[in-house]
């Protein structure tokens, strides 16, 4: 993309993005004025009289049919839908990641969620957690690590942001553990707030909410059709070097 907005896309590629399907871009802008403009448009690395979709992987599917989903929706809505977080009630994501049949374990190296305080608490303070998860995928009761009280007072109330957890590299899980991801809040009022994909037409599998408001004595049904928004990095191990992901 050209660093004047107004070039629009560029003709030619430039840069990767990792793994076998290649490159993948979109863009969307505030039209001020005029009362009418183009439709959303979405330019892909694939095509051409010989492109095959059944020759992408599925994360290539599903990069495919996002971006002609994002395409074709008239609405340029966010879609989530706000959390709050406060001393008694706590947010979680279950998460087990997908792995090749081979694997031995994994870790995770990164962990990012979207958040911002709430602006009518000028004391705000969070913590997160690397939890595990019981047999109904929820918290259980080792939790592997946890940050101190991380203070929201220099986060912008009036946007998301892409925080970045600082956790340590955790221990090697097994192939077969979930764990999860808890958000604890520190006061009576709302000390942050958090969106919720729900009922999206793409949902990530392996993962769903699950929240309590008892300060995690107990924990609500796992909903397939909730999901935080988070990004987790990590590492899956086999018998030689352990491979990224």
């Amino acid at each position: 993309m050209g660093t004047d907005p107004l070039q629009g896309l560029m003709t030619n590629w430039s840069g990767t993005y990792p793994g076998e399907n290649n490159r993948r871009i979109s863009i969307y802008a505030n039209v001020f004025g005029p009362p009418q403009a183009p439709g959303r448009r979405v330019q892909m690395p694939w095509g051409g009289a010989g492109f095959d979709i059944n020759s992408l992987t599925n994360d290539g599917k599903m990069l495919f049919k996002s971006a002609l989903l994002w395409a074709g929706d008239r609405s340029p809505g966010d879609g989530a839908t706000e959390f709050e977080i406060h001393g008694s009630q706590w947010a979680a994501q279950y998460f087990r990641p997908t792995l090749p049949s081979n694997a031995t374990g994994w870790s995770i190296t990164r962990a990012f969620v979207a958040i911002k305080p709430n602006s009518a608490n000028g004391n705000a303070k969070v913590r997160f957690r690397i939890q595990s998860a019981n047999l109904s995928q929820q918290p259980g009761a080792t939790v592997f690590q946890e940050t101190e009280e991380i203070s929201m007072n220099s986060f912008s109330a009036n946007r998301y942001l892409w925080y970045e957890i600082p956790f340590r590299a955790t221990e090697q899980f097994s192939p077969t553990d979930g764990v999860c991801l808890v958000i604890k809040g520190t006061s009576v009022s709302a000390d942050a707030k958090i969106k919720l994909d729900i009922n999206q037409n793409v949902m990530t599998s392996g993962t769903h909410f699950i929240s309590t408001t008892n300060q995690g004595a107990t924990w609500s049904t796992p909903n397939e059709t909730q999901d935080m928004r988070f990004y987790i990095f990590g590492k899956h191990y086999t018998q030689g070097e352990p491979a990224s992901y």
